[in-house]
């Protein structure tokens, strides 16, 4: 390892980081309105953002890491070892990994981000299942219920497998009870 390639693996890490902490491409549906006064999906992409820009932070630290070893240990490591050919293969090689990493510490973040953001979407939208429930609006009015549904599926991130409302509606039941 040179000093080169040390440079090239701290730039493209904590890169990566920054990309994903200010472009904030991993967190939706943050303009949807929803059922009732308050919008749980903005409380839950607040909850998405914040978990998202603790990890990619320190990711983008990590990479500033990389440069301070470089300084700290310049005289021991060599400048340039490798022939110019070979530092782009390293630039892609990192790029690669960088790439697959975030998507990891994407899938990551969103699972510890959910246990955090589910009570706040079963509580934004109780009033909405109680409504559904209490005025059987998947028989009396399918339509707006049907509207309820897919609202809370889409704020649960409940996959859709079926179209017949009783069963979609039993999937969703779960998550209140």
């Amino acid at each position: 390892m040179d000093q080169v390639i040390l440079d090239i693996l701290s730039i493209v890490i904590g890169g990566a980081g920054l990309f994903v902490v200010i472009t904030k491409y991993n967190i939706q549906e943050t303009r949807m309105n929803f059922y009732g006064e308050t919008n749980v999906f903005r409380e839950k992409a607040s909850v998405i953002d914040d978990v998202m820009t603790w990890i990619f932070t320190l990711l983008s630290i990590l990479g500033l890491f990389a440069l301070i070893i470089k300084d700290i240990y310049g005289e021991i490591i060599p400048e340039r070892l490798h022939a110019f050919s070979y530092y782009w293969l390293v630039f892609l090689l990192s790029l690669s990994f960088a790439f697959v990493l975030v998507n990891v510490l994407d899938w990551f973040g969103k699972k510890i981000a959910r246990r955090r953001w589910l009570p706040l979407v079963k509580n934004g939208f109780r009033e909405a299942f109680e409504d559904l429930t209490k005025n059987n609006l998947i028989i009396k009015n399918p339509e707006r219920g049907q509207r309820i549904i897919e609202l809370i599926e889409k704020a649960l991130d409940v996959k859709v497998k079926r179209n017949d409302l009783s069963a979609r509606f039993e999937v969703i039941k779960v998550y209140f009870e």
